[in-house]
């Protein structure tokens, strides 16, 4: 059942024959399933925070017409370190290339 992610019905491959069901063995405790849901509430609460952050935009006061002038003073530190947090955020540097070895690709014979 896709909602008792504690349980699984495991078959045979290959006949297909159910075998019955299997627990899941190294279950976490309820203390642990705790800390760990206030650990995700708090990221979100930190993400939230920081994407309205970043969507607050301020402007530069205008007395006649002409396209707005945002503004973004940043000193030197504020920028490397808002830059030194990004570069950690790429999720392709987060891939594991080594565990799937790319094959090698399909020889071609001319006909």
């Amino acid at each position: 059942m896709s909602h008792h992610d504690h349980r699984i019905e495991v078959y045979h491959a290959a006949t297909g024959r159910y075998l019955g069901p299997a627990d899941l063995a190294d279950q976490a405790t309820d203390e642990q399933i705790s800390a760990v849901r206030r650990a995700r509430t708090a990221r979100i609460r930190r993400l939230r925070k920081d994407l309205q952050a970043s969507q607050r935009e301020r402007y530069a006061a205008a007395t006649q017409a002409e396209p707005a002038r945002r503004l973004g003073a940043l000193s030197t530190a504020e920028a490397e370190a808002e830059l030194a947090q990004a570069t950690g955020t790429d999720l392709s540097d987060l891939a594991l290339p080594d565990l799937i070895p790319p094959v090698a690709p399909p020889t071609t014979e001319p006909k």
